[in-house]
């Protein structure tokens, strides 16, 4: 997708627990810098006055066009995944889950091409640290759940995986 990205990032709560306002706020620094190098400590400042956000709770942080949800068990986690995955199908960018370009589903579906024998190891993360397994499923179990739901036609979505495919 040229205009947007979607992340379903896990926090480890037994690490972030213990990290102080102060440690917060340079993670996302570095994730968010400032244009001008004077404009840190104003960032800093302005962060560090703002009361923590309820746990759990669903809420958008900043502009409109950056949303944030709580994932709070496996089923959420696994639809948010799948809702990532189908993003090119939805849009009519791709017809089938091997096109589509960018995703973590095309990612997984080259990987057990290469090494057919993945299938039915335990599904990790795509990127970071990965020691953290999340859904009690395996790749072939999620690729085959994103091609379940890819096949259902959504009103208001422009596609689907097509029957024949």
């Amino acid at each position: 997708m040229s205009n947007h990205l979607h992340v379903v990032p896990s926090v480890e709560a037994s690490v972030v627990a213990n990290w102080s306002n102060e440690e917060v706020i340079e993670r996302w620094q570095q994730l968010y810098p400032a244009r001008i190098e004077e404009q840190m400590d104003q960032k800093r400042a302005g962060l560090l006055g703002n009361p923590p956000a309820r746990p759990n709770a669903s809420a958008k942080r900043g502009p409109d066009r950056f949303k944030c949800q709580a994932l709070a068990d496996e089923r959420a986690l696994a639809a948010a995944m799948a809702y990532a995955d189908l993003n090119p199908i939805r849009a009519g960018i791709a017809g089938k889950l091997e096109d589509s370009q960018y995703t973590s589903v095309k990612l997984r579906l080259d990987a057990l091409h290469k090494h057919p024998d993945l299938a039915e190891k335990p599904l990790h993360p795509i990127a970071g640290i990965g020691v953290f397994q999340r859904l009690s499923m395996s790749n072939r179990q999620h690729i085959d759940l994103v091609d379940f739901i890819g096949r259902q036609v959504r009103p208001r979505k422009r596609g689907s995986i097509a029957e024949n495919e």
